[in-house]
Parts: structure tokens; C-alpha cells; sequence
């Protein structure tokens, strides 16, 4: 055997010894008979002359090419797009278990959290940890369910609180009354208006963007009955954004009804410090598309699923 020939033989065994075995530069260096300095050159050289070829595998790459055309095209901060799952039930689980880790790993840590009702930000709460944050205030952005069998409202707000060890304050108010006239003598009240200033003016909202049809909370919750869904797809509704209904674009679809709405304004919500919009299903791509229109996005949290249905209904292609 050459000389050559020996010394490829044992940058092979060195190699073996360190990416196959996972021993240590020393433990590879006591068994060749040399110093650990003299292992740890043995297996740069091995990868220096090609004899380890390091090859990085991404099971997300197509996830993060759906994250960077959605990024791109809206202007985001944020993008997190979350492989679809077997069953509707496991995709939105994961969605709300991936913007619970997004909000626990927001650094600085919120201070208060304004957050919207229903069954997206319910599962959320449900996901975060105990300790995800440290006494952050969390805080309602919008009026409640005039009656649901699913306490939406207080259980989201009290959970998310009391798993970051500080306190809800919620907003005693329907979502939508039937004259633009009480909804602005209710906004008036000192302890409405104190908590739709805090909720405006909080370091992050999170909100899911709500879909129009006959089992959406807002049908569910009474506000909206299900032979006034065509009077609202007639005017141009797609869904609603904090119990607002907005247009594809984003806009209010009816000047009038959106007075009669108790919560913070469209305005507001679009210039939040930050806000998270959770998404999950493609039964919600023209709310979200709406939202995103608005501009009343920074992250956006999506299953795979609805990120490809958003770029299709935009006419965007991914590049490859």
C-alpha cells in the first residue's frame, strides 16, 4: 500500500469514527494513536479533499418557497406556513400549536396581547404552555357573542392570561347592536373606551381572520342569521376581521354596519405595532386574502394547504 493510499484510508476511519460513531476529535485521536489535535485535522482534511460530503436535507424547503412568495408579494415581516396534516382537525391544531410557539418566542415578551374571539384563538390558548410569557396583560379587541355554547370570550382571554401569570380585561360589550347610535354611546363609556384604547395601542394583536357561512361564529354566536348571509355576500362581504365585514379588499363592505360594530377600528388594527394573523382551511382563503389586502397583517401563520390557495387566488407563481 502507498503512502497515498494509507493516508485515505485513515481519513476514511477518522471520518467513520466521528459522523458515524459520534466520537469525540479525542476518543478518535486515543484509538488512531494521536493527539485529539491531530483527529481533528484528519477529519478537516477528509472533508477538504471531498472524501465527506456534507448534504443538508430541508423537509420545509417547499414550506419556506410558499413563505418567501407570501413574504415578498404582501410585505410581511413573517411568514409560517405549517404542513398540512391527515384530517382538517390535526391541520388546525398544528396551526394554532405553531402560533402559540410564535408568540412564546417573541422577544422582548409582550407586555399586552390584544387578542380576537373564536374557535382559532380558543385552540391557541389551549396550546401555550404554562410561563409562555411573564405578566403580560391580555386584552379584548371586539365585543362578545351575544350567546354561544362555547365560551369563546372570557376562557380564551382568562387561559392566555393566567398561563402568563398576569391578568384578562375584557370588553362588557356585544360585538354588534342594531343602531349605529348605541354603538357610539357604548364606546363613550369610560370602561369600554379604556380597554378598546388598550387594545388598540397593545405590543401585539392576534386575531383570526373569520369566515362568512352557516356554521362561522358569528352565525353561531346569534349576531348574524343564516338568511342574512346572501344580504352580506350581496354587498361584497368575504368574511370578517375582528367582527367587521370587509370586502375583498379589506374595506368595510357597509359604511352603516360597521358603525353598529364595538370593538377597535380597521385603522387601528392596521397600524398595531404588530399583528399576528392566524389562518387554517381554505374555506378562509378570500377573509385572509382580505386581510392581507388591507394591510392588516405583519406575520401571518397559514397550513400549506391555504399559503398555496392564497398564491393561486393572487395569480402568483413560486420560483424555482
Amino acid at each position: 500500500m502507498s503512502g497515498e493510499e494509507y493516508r485515505v484510508d485513515l481519513l476514511v476511519e477518522a471520518a467513520r469514527m466521528y459522523y458515524e460513531n459520534s466520537l469525540t476529535h479525542a476518543q478518535i485521536g486515543k484509538k488512531l494513536g494521536f493527539s485529539r489535535w491531530t483527529a481533528s485535522r484528519l477529519i478537516q482534511e477528509a472533508r477538504d479533499r471531498g472524501i465527506v460530503r456534507i448534504t443538508i436535507e430541508a423537509p420545509r424547503a417547499e414550506h419556506y418557497e410558499l413563505e418567501q412568495a407570501l413574504k415578498e408579494h404582501f410585505d410581511l415581516d413573517r411568514v409560517l406556513v405549517v404542513p398540512q396534516e391527515t384530517g382538517e382537525n390535526a391541520t388546525f391544531r398544528a396551526v394554532a400549536q405553531a402560533a402559540a410557539r410564535h408568540l412564546q418566542s417573541l422577544r422582548p415578551q409582550p407586555r399586552t396581547l390584544a387578542v380576537s374571539w373564536g374557535k382559532t384563538i380558543a385552540r391557541v390558548a389551549r396550546e401555550l404552555p404554562d410561563r409562555w410569557a411573564s405578566g403580560t396583560t391580555v386584552i379584548q379587541t371586539n365585543g362578545g357573542p351575544s350567546y354561544t355554547q362555547d365560551n369563546f370570550v372570557s376562557e380564551s382571554i382568562r387561559t392566555i392570561a393566567e398561563k402568563a401569570g398576569g391578568f384578562g380585561r375584557v370588553l362588557p360589550a356585544p360585538a354588534l347592536v342594531g343602531d349605529s347610535r348605541i354603538a357610539t354611546a357604548l364606546q363613550r363609556d369610560y370602561s369600554i373606551k379604556a380597554t378598546l384604547e388598550a387594545a388598540a395601542n397593545a405590543d401585539v394583536i392576534c386575531f383570526s381572520p373569520g369566515k362568512l357561512e352557516a356554521d362561522s361564529v358569528l352565525v353561531r354566536s346569534g349576531y348574524v342569521s343564516e338568511g342574512d348571509l346572501q344580504k352580506l355576500f350581496a354587498r361584497g362581504v368575504v368574511g370578517d376581521l375582528l367582527c367587521r365585514f370587509v370586502n375583498a379588499e379589506g374595506l368595510p363592505a357597509d359604511a352603516e354596519l360597521d358603525k353598529c360594530t364595538i370593538g377597535i377600528s380597521l385603522r387601528s388594527l392596521k397600524t398595531a405595532r404588530m399583528k399576528v394573523a392566524i389562518s387554517s382551511g381554505n374555506g378562509k382563503t378570500n377573509t385572509t386574502l382580505a386581510a392581507l389586502r388591507g394591510g392588516y397583517v405583519d406575520t401571518l401563520i397559514v397550513d400549506s394547504g391555504l399559503a398555496q390557495s392564497l398564491l393561486k387566488k393572487s395569480d402568483l407563481k413560486i420560483e424555482k
